[in-house]
């Protein structure tokens, strides 16, 4: 999310809808139908996004255990 905002400047907020309406549920042909009137963006976009969001979390996560143990 931070790498695609960072890159395109000024799509963090049709980033934000489509996790936003990924995460409710909104349906295939509601987002298509959102991306192309630019309040979202693609699904494929979100689902990028949240594997990059893991992969930090993720990291996060192994670097507080190595800490802790």
């Amino acid at each position: 999310m931070v790498a695609f905002t960072a890159n395109r400047r000024h799509n963090g907020l049709q980033l934000a809808n489509s996790l936003i309406f990924l995460a409710s549920g909104v349906t295939e042909r509601v987002s298509t139908y959102l991306n192309y009137i630019g309040l979202s963006s693609s699904r494929r976009t979100a689902h990028s996004a949240l594997r990059a969001l893991g992969k930090e979390a993720e990291k996060k996560l192994k670097a507080q255990f190595f800490l802790e143990v």
